[in-house]
């Protein structure tokens, strides 16, 4: 078998090729066949189990389970999802919309299911939950501590879910 190295003009329109055609999102992603995928994350709050279903490289259903206790309905968030390319940043931009700063942690008894909160209890009843909160220094002591600004984010994430 003989090969034949290509010309720069060659490579050039090869690297053309692929750039204008090849490593776009739409060819990668957009004539994608449907599929779906489940994630699910532990932490010290309980489990969270998102179920994404994408088509044409878009969500066209997702879902959330697990025993966290949610302060309203999960729904207008499926809503806003729906429709979106399945790219982060496009992900990212529905739910940095309410311009809330936010951060996932995980402390604790990571496979605990609820450490110490009243999230264990709604989960083993089948009640759709969320455990958010503010990070805070030495809880149920003498000198709890908070920061403001996470006390602020807070109460912005309240409302955007209340008013969504």
């Amino acid at each position: 078998m003989m090969f034949v190295a290509l010309t720069p003009r060659e490579l050039a329109q090869v690297e053309q090729l692929k750039a204008e055609k090849y490593d776009t999102w739409e060819w990668n992603y957009g004539r994608s066949p449907e599929f779906g995928m489940t994630c699910r994350r532990y932490w010290d709050g309980g489990c969270l189990e998102t179920g994404v279903s994408v088509a044409h490289g878009c969500i066209t259903d997702i879902r959330f389970s697990g025993d966290f206790l949610a302060v309203s309905s999960m729904e207008p968030l499926v809503k806003a999802l729906r429709g979106v390319p399945f790219r982060r940043e496009d992900v990212r931009r529905v739910l940095d919309g309410a311009g809330v700063v936010w951060q996932m942690a995980e402390l604790g008894k990571v496979d605990a299911g609820g450490g110490g909160t009243v999230a264990q209890y709604m989960a083993n009843r089948n009640i759709t939950t969320i455990d958010a909160g503010v990070p805070v220094l030495s809880m149920h002591s003498p000198f709890e501590t908070v920061g403001k600004l996470d006390c602020y984010m807070n109460y912005l994430g309240c409302m955007a879910v209340y008013n969504a």
